[in-house]
């Protein structure tokens, strides 16, 4: 019997194993990486499966382990505006520019004012703080059927005037009276025949000249500490008209009456609606805009049945 030895690098003897044959049996130490190899051949097309009852508008997730359509429940875009009023009539009957949308504007949709760009209304910026009829007076009659109510419900368009049977001058006025005073910046819209003249605390402070029957908007600070009363007056028979009056930005409404503009339809035609349990004062210029929540619900209804597939 043969023993085979091999010394190794620090000159010590070891056995080394041989077959039957003689063979003798060794393990290679590794060698340097090789080069990388040819590109292989492209492989079959795989075959995607969607998850089933897809949902417009939804995204594709990993959802509870395995993929699947996910969509919240829709939240609907307002659907457009009718407007602008042109004409407001018994504060009930709208009637605007343009034809209505009789798709979202129909009978017992709940409707509500707001801007142009229907985001909110924004006229309710107010002073409410007396009862402007109450402490507006003139020396003459008022106009036909005009109240002073007319000039402090919200509605630029609506004005009151006084008149006068006989030439007297000195009763030709609308005065206002301020409990208590204020200061600030005094914004009014005002007429006469022959010019508007207005004072504060019994100082003009504007005499407008200008065409007959023509309504300016007049602005001005007085820098005073306490405006007790506003006077408009002109020396003709004919005394001046008023629309609306603002002190420091906030429009003189009568209190009671500022109530957000709205109402629920009862009739709707081509270009006009009547509104039935109206609150507020509708104004020309405004839009109408239909409740969201009241809004085409056959739109929430095709939604929901298209998530449950």
């Amino acid at each position: 019997m043969v023993v085979w030895q091999g010394i190794t690098e620090g000159g010590t003897a070891v056995p080394v194993q041989i077959t039957e044959e003689g063979k003798v049996v060794a393990i290679g130490e590794a060698g340097p990486e090789g080069p990388v190899g040819p590109e292989g051949p492209r492989g079959p097309a795989g075959q995607v499966e969607w998850p089933p009852n897809p949902v417009e508008g939804a995204f594709l997730v990993w959802l509870n382990g395995e993929p699947t359509w996910y969509a919240e429940q829709p939240i609907p875009t307002p659907p457009g505006l009718a407007g602008p009023i042109t004409l407001v009539s018994d504060n009930s009957l709208l009637t605007f520019e343009n034809d209505i949308d009789q798709d979202v504007f129909f009978q017992n949709v709940n409707v509500y004012a707001a801007k142009a760009d229907g985001s909110n209304w924004d006229g309710g910026v107010w002073n409410t703080s007396q009862t402007w009829s109450l402490d507006t007076t003139t020396g003459a009659t008022w106009y036909q059927t005009n109240t002073p109510a007319m000039a402090f419900n919200g509605n630029r368009s609506e004005i009151i005037g006084d008149y006068c049977s006989t030439v007297v001058a000195a009763n030709n006025y609308i005065k206002i009276e301020f409990l208590p005073g204020v200061t600030g910046t005094i914004t009014c819209r005002a007429a006469s025949t022959a010019g508007v003249f207005i004072s504060v605390n019994g100082v003009e402070i504007e005499s407008d000249q200008g065409a007959s029957n023509t309504f300016a908007t007049h602005t001005w600070n007085p820098q005073t500490d306490n405006i007790s009363y506003l006077l408009m007056k002109e020396s003709l028979s004919i005394g001046p008209s008023l629309a609306w009056v603002e002190i420091n930005g906030k429009l003189l409404l009568e209190p009671g009456m500022g109530a957000y503009p709205r109402g629920q339809i009862s009739v709707a035609t081509n270009n006009a609606v009547v509104l039935t349990r109206v609150a507020g004062k509708w104004a020309i210029g405004d839009y109408m805009k239909a409740n969201e929540s009241a809004q085409a619900a056959w739109l929430f209804q095709k939604n929901k049945k298209a998530l449950k597939g």
